[in-house]
């Protein structure tokens, strides 16, 4: 059904782009300077750096990360713990990016893939923080709520081990700035085309543009809220559709049902820490304590040994 939808849709953009060709231009501009800013500004130097300290820095650290209680609940390989914090660092799709190198050397498992691609997939913290917020505080607020959310979700997934050994590949300097720019031109391309996409419809009906900008891509919709919190905590939660298939592109076969789950619930924890931070509280609470609730369901019970 997918394959049959797709090639119209892209034909209905197209005759859109024909359609509105002032619109289209005016639009492919202002995302060319958001490029410039996130992608070619702060993105790339961050894959960069990223790819250069994942094996010195960040597997030291993991030393330490894998003793911790959370990680060990989620039940992941240790492989993994590199990924997921380049992808907190650095933002969407570092972590994407690395998690599919180690699935494509079987060195994780379809479980652990998808769980790993929902911790790692995030807004960059230096946007949330600095660029998306009214202030630093409310920044770091915004984004521990999206790092707890992807946390919860994919804490109630199940997942196995993989047994493969992690082998050690040194990547030289080449390598790492080549893929890295791939990955911005990936990350490019999106920004343009949805803005592109999102200004468009807009421009058929003027009210619902920070809605579209908010849904299609997550820096059109920080631009286009006019500081409103209802709009940047929207483009924040869902990251956009921009982001979803910069991740698909990267990982097509796996399953993004954590991922769409975490979006959802990072979506509703914003608008309320924006609007009334008390409920913020009670959802947070609700999520441990149910948390705790399955965790107890799943401890298996001592048999007792009765002595005759």
């Amino acid at each position: 059904m997918l394959k049959k939808i797709l090639p119209v849709s892209y034909i209905f953009i197209f005759v859109l782009f024909m359609l509105k060709p002032e619109v289209s231009k005016h639009a492919a501009s202002l995302s060319l300077v958001a490029v410039k800013n996130v992608v070619v500004a702060t993105l790339f130097p961050m894959m960069v750096l990223c790819r250069l300290i994942s094996g010195t820095v960040l597997t030291r650290f993991s030393r330490y990360i894998k003793k911790l209680k959370f990680w060990k609940r989620l039940n992941l390989s240790d492989s993994l713990i590199s990924p997921i914090l380049s992808g907190i660092v650095s933002g969407i799709p570092l972590g994407a990016i690395q998690t599919k190198e180690l699935k494509e050397k079987g060195l994780i498992t379809k479980e652990e893939e998808k769980k790993a691609l929902t911790l790692s997939s995030v807004p960059s913290p230096a946007f949330v923080i600095l660029v998306a917020s009214e202030g630093r505080i409310i920044g770091v607020l915004r984004f521990c709520i999206i790092l707890f959310a992807n946390y919860f979700v994919t804490s109630l997934f199940p997942s196995k081990k993989s047994v493969g050994v992690k082998k050690k590949e040194k990547m030289t300097f080449s390598k790492i700035l080549s893929s890295s720019a791939q990955s911005g031109i990936l990350v490019s391309a999106n920004i343009i085309f949805f803005t592109v996409l999102s200004f468009i419809l807009s421009s058929l009906y003027k009210p619902l543009m920070p809605y579209f900008a908010s849904f299609f891509e997550m820096g059109s919709g920080v631009i286009n809220a006019n500081g409103s919190p209802f709009f940047i905590s929207l483009a924040l939660g869902f990251c956009g559709l921009s982001a979803f298939c910069q991740i698909k592109t990267e990982c097509p076969f796996c399953d993004m049902t954590p991922y769409l789950l975490a979006r959802v619930f990072s979506t509703i924890l914003l608008l309320s820490l924006s609007f009334v931070p008390v409920v913020t509280v009670f959802l947070i609470a609700l999520a441990v304590g149910i948390k705790k609730c399955i965790k107890i369901k799943e401890r298996p019970c001592k048999k007792s040994t009765l002595e005759v």
